[in-house]
């Protein structure tokens, strides 16, 4: 159900998006998305080191990047469903023994947006 991935992000202020697909393809990473301020690197596990050093040696700062588990595909959850797993994160997250909690739901953003609000 879920991938390992290498995922870092570089600010759009410190690269633009020519020079990261130019390091991707002579690395072969797996994907590059443009978000609101920064764009989103995918790579395999194994490509992940050599992506970090590669952008330290170009001078491109670089913030979050961690090895994590993305999930292969993802469901749609509603209102009522949304509360429930939220909260079930939560208690997850908590737990002395839990070091980190992957998941493959999906909450629209109309949906967290009134969660936010209660």
């Amino acid at each position: 159900m879920f991938a390992d991935k290498g995922i870092m992000y570089v600010d759009k202020a410190d690269a633009d998006e020519d020079t990261l697909l130019e390091i991707g393809l002579e690395l072969g990473i797996d994907d590059i998305e443009t978000e609101d301020n920064s764009f989103r690197v995918t790579t395999s596990p194994e490509l992940f080191e050599k992506m970090k050093e590669t952008l330290e040696n170009k001078k491109i700062k670089y913030g979050q990047a961690e090895l994590t588990k993305v999930p292969q595909s993802t469901i749609k959850v509603g209102a009522k469903q949304a509360h429930t797993l939220l909260k079930l994160m939560d208690m997850l997250e908590e737990h002395e023994d839990i070091q980190k909690v992957h998941s493959n739901f999906d909450i629209p953003d109309e949906v967290l947006e009134e969660i936010e609000k209660e």
